[in-house]
């Protein structure tokens, strides 16, 4: 994901860096929900291990200086 972020995180592109972060954010909860056989995952208790290992969407590159 860093990587990903680093090469798109340009300016005007934080929204769609946001929308992928929350897409991968929701695939993850459903797999892990997935693989329980007794439970799922609360989307709360996920906010933790989101916050941890899914950096957030910002600008990395600034426009350049002309």
């Amino acid at each position: 994901m860093r990587g990903f972020f680093a090469y798109h995180a340009v300016p005007y592109n934080s929204d769609a860096i946001s929308t992928f972060r929350y897409h991968v954010a929701v695939a993850w909860v459903r797999t892990l929900s997935r693989r329980s056989q007794r439970t799922v995952v609360m989307w709360e208790r996920m906010q933790v291990h989101l916050e941890r290992y899914i950096p957030k969407a910002r600008v990395l590159h600034q426009w350049p200086k002309a």
